[in-house]
C-alpha cells in the first residue's frame, strides 16, 4: 500500500509540472517594446525610476509622481508618489516581482528610464 500511495505522490508532483526554470540572464528593458521569446519566461524585478519628487517647503501645493510600466500595450502603475511641503509618501500600488510569460511585450512607461528582468529558459 505503501508503494502504491508513493506513486501516486510521486506522480501528482511530476505530471502537473510545467518544467524547470534555468537562469540564462538579465535584461534592462528600455522605451522599446520587447516581447518575452518562445520558451522563455520573464520575471520582473524592479523598475528604474527616471524622475523624483521635488517638494518646494514654501508652498502648502500637492506634487504628484507616478511611475509606470507598459504591459501588452496597458500601464500598469509601480508606484505612485505624493507630497507637499508638509509631508511626503510613496505608495507602491503594484506588488513586485511580476512573471511574464512568452508572447507577453514589456516597455518602460511613464517615468521608467528602464525596467530590470531575469530571463529564464523553461526547461521540459
Amino acid at each position: 500500500m505503501r508503494i502504491i500511495f508513493s506513486f501516486f505522490i510521486f506522480y501528482s508532483f511530476t505530471a502537473l509540472g510545467q518544467g524547470n526554470l534555468e537562469f540564462n540572464q538579465v535584461k534592462l528593458i528600455g522605451t522599446v517594446s520587447e516581447s518575452v521569446p518562445v520558451g522563455k519566461i520573464w520575471k520582473i524585478e524592479s523598475a528604474l525610476s527616471s524622475s523624483s519628487l521635488n517638494i518646494s517647503t514654501g508652498t502648502t501645493s500637492t506634487q504628484n509622481v507616478t511611475t509606470n510600466i507598459v504591459i501588452n500595450g496597458t500601464n500598469v502603475v509601480v508606484k505612485s508618489s505624493w507630497g507637499s511641503s508638509y509631508a511626503s509618501s510613496a505608495i507602491e500600488t503594484t506588488d513586485l516581482p511580476i512573471w511574464l510569460p512568452a508572447g507577453t511585450s514589456l516597455q518602460a512607461g511613464t517615468n521608467v528610464f528602464r525596467i530590470s528582468v531575469i530571463e529564464f529558459n523553461i526547461i521540459p
